[in-house]
């Protein structure tokens, strides 16, 4: 935690870094490029004050990409010389590709194991994710997830407006800071963005809640396109709480706001699951018990007499229970072991994304 007087001595050494970075001379030029007040330049200097949040930091941090946290509480221009570009030359073109602020779908992750009572799209949830390159070519990413489709709809609208309104459009970069300081009240996510050689990882933090998303690396260059429309992640995330652990599922990654129902986006992110093979030694316990439950009849009206016979309850539950073990093996061999996003998986997600650009076409 930094004191009032070691986060002014920071501002003031940032400002001149930001100048550096962008090759202004003076504070004018710095003023008249990020929309600042000269007034409120100056009158920091002289009197050594941390100016108001409005305007002041809200026009340097969109201008300049940087949070108002890194502002006060670090030395830039020190970070930024001791630290590594990511990724090489030949990737960063492919990064640029994947810059953009996207929409995510995903499932409700609270409920116990085995206790999730809702229909799939009941427990959709909904995200904002942002990909940005840093002016040193490092690449990171934010998320805030937990949203309603409303939220999601309001909050990616107001950051493409930021991007592609009239005025002055901000780079992602500068998207992502728009975000953290006008979203602060929210648990936002951020972490790194990194092109391995099949895949594309990213790795998100909020306190001690962590998630990790991997994509399948795709040519970027799909359908003579120069970017990345979305995909579907095989993520693993882990939130505090009574009952944390970890948890896998799919999420679904996509550059526009999708238009199909919760219940059709629910389907995709479950792979178009059930399509379950049930196979033989299943389908005999079930048809055991149907003959066991026939013979107790038959048995029951032999010669008039009662052998034995089955009540109409324990009919249904004799019959149940090798349904429900048919239906759990069947379940566990399929969706328990792995999680395999196919190509024809991609497929299907890519074109339903597809749609959308080219309805905003």
């Amino acid at each position: 935690m930094v004191t009032k007087d070691e986060a002014f001595e920071n501002l003031k050494k940032n400002i001149e870094f930001i100048k550096k970075e962008n090759d202004l001379a003076k504070d004018a030029d710095l003023c008249k490029q990020a929309g600042i007040s000269k007034g409120t330049l100056s009158t920091m200097r002289s009197e050594g004050r941390i100016p108001m949040l409005y305007p002041f930091f809200e026009d340097l941090c969109n201008y300049s990409g940087y949070t108002v946290d890194q502002l006060l509480s670090q030395d830039l221009e020190h970070e930024r010389s001791e630290a590594m570009p990511l990724i090489d030359e030949a990737k960063d073109q492919e990064g640029r590709s994947y810059e953009g602020i996207y929409a995510a779908y995903y499932f409700n992750t609270t409920p116990m194991k085995g206790k999730e009572r809702r229909e799939d799209y009941e427990s959709l949830r909904y995200a904002v994710v942002i990909i940005y390159r840093e002016k040193d070519g490092r690449y990171g990413c934010i998320g805030d997830f937990g949203l309603t489709r409303e939220q999601q709809e309001e909050r990616y609208n107001t950051c493409l407006e930021k991007k592609e309104g009239e005025g002055k459009p901000l780079s992602y970069a500068g998207v992502k800071t728009f975000y953290i300081n006008h979203y602060m009240g929210n648990s936002i996510y951020s972490g790194t963005f990194r092109i391995d050689d099949n895949s594309i990882v990213i790795q998100l933090n909020s306190g001690r809640d962590s998630l990790t998303m991997m994509l399948n690396r795709v040519n970027s260059i799909r359908d003579n396109r120069d970017k990345y429309l979305g995909g579907l992640a095989a993520a693993i995330s882990v939130c505090t709480g009574a009952y944390a652990a970890p948890v896998m599922q799919v999420v679904g990654i996509s550059r526009g706001i999708l238009s199909e129902s919760s219940a059709e986006i629910a389907a995709m992110i479950q792979l178009n699951y059930p399509a379950l093979e049930v196979r033989r030694e299943d389908e005999k316990d079930i048809f055991d018990m149907i003959h066991a439950v026939v013979d107790g009849r038959e048995a029951s009206t032999v010669n008039g007499l009662s052998a034995y016979s089955l009540t109409r309850e324990q009919e249904h539950a004799i019959l149940l229970t090798a349904m429900n073990r048919a239906i759990n093996r069947t379940v566990k061999r399929n969706l328990s072991r792995t999680i395999q996003v196919t190509v024809a998986d991609e497929d299907d997600w890519y074109y339903m994304v597809k749609r959308f650009e080219e309805d905003q076409s």
